[in-house]
């Protein structure tokens, strides 16, 4: 059941928005996202398995009737259109994120200069490039997101074969799932796997589950693990994994 009274509804058009009234109830945590495309969809969506309120916002009814029923309200309208924005309550949420982008960079501006000048703190941007980011950030974007890049970073890591996933972090450090290579089997001492490595053990899988590494543990070569650490050094652990 999803988490919204008007889940059922059909999409919401705003021919005529009426100033300063919104058509959202914030009784639960509720999120924006302006843009329904790849992007945005998958950002709404993962954010409706919390249980939050989402509200899915494009301008083409194709995209908007995909999302109906699936996020708690979607409608559609112009993002650029302040009535619109403001009768949906956008200003209120407690995160908002734009997915504009493409062939629509100029579209994305207009919205995220709108959307800084109401006031919206935690928001997140879909940047399609080096040069709409740059300007993203000038009119004061708080958080952008390169998704295309991140994705292209992360799949070079996967291609060199040392590790099953990477996730970047932040700026030099990351979370990879590797093979316990056989000179880290045994009891996990963990002061002695950080100055040899660089590196922290962070789950392990066992019996198809992840479980987190709590105080003393016995480690197989072999083992699936989730490590953490520097980027470089991450990745020079992972190689010392057998290969498949």
């Amino acid at each position: 059941m999803l988490p919204h009274s008007l889940s059922h509804l059909a999409p919401l058009r705003f021919p005529s928005p009426q100033k300063g009234r919104s058509l959202v109830n914030f009784s639960k945590p509720t999120y924006a996202v302006l843009g329904l495309g790849r992007f945005g969809s998958a950002v709404a969506r993962e954010l409706m398995s919390d249980y939050a309120v989402v509200i899915g916002i494009d301008l083409n009814e194709t995209v908007v009737n995909r999302n109906n029923g699936i996020l708690s309200q979607v409608a559609q309208t112009d993002a650029t259109d302040i009535a619109s924005i403001t009768e949906l309550g956008v200003a209120d949420c407690d995160g908002v994120v734009v997915g504009i982008g493409g062939p629509h960079v100029e579209a994305s501006i207009l919205t995220c200069s709108l959307l800084t000048d109401m006031g919206v703190k935690n928001l997140w941007a879909k940047s399609s490039g080096t040069a709409h980011g740059r300007i993203l950030e000038q009119i004061g974007v708080p958080h952008i997101v390169y998704p295309e890049v991140a994705m292209g970073r992360r799949v070079a890591h996967l291609v060199r074969g040392v590790n099953l996933d990477y996730v970047e972090l932040s700026a030099g450090t990351a979370m990879v799932r590797t093979i316990l290579p056989k000179s880290a089997a045994g009891p996990l001492d963990e002061v002695d796997l950080w100055n040899r490595h660089g590196v922290k053990i962070v789950a392990v899988l066992r019996e198809n589950q992840w479980q987190p590494v709590l105080g003393a543990i016995e480690l197989s070569e072999g083992d699936q693990v989730q490590i953490y650490g520097g980027a470089k050094q991450v990745e020079k652990f992972a190689r010392l994994a057998p290969r498949p």
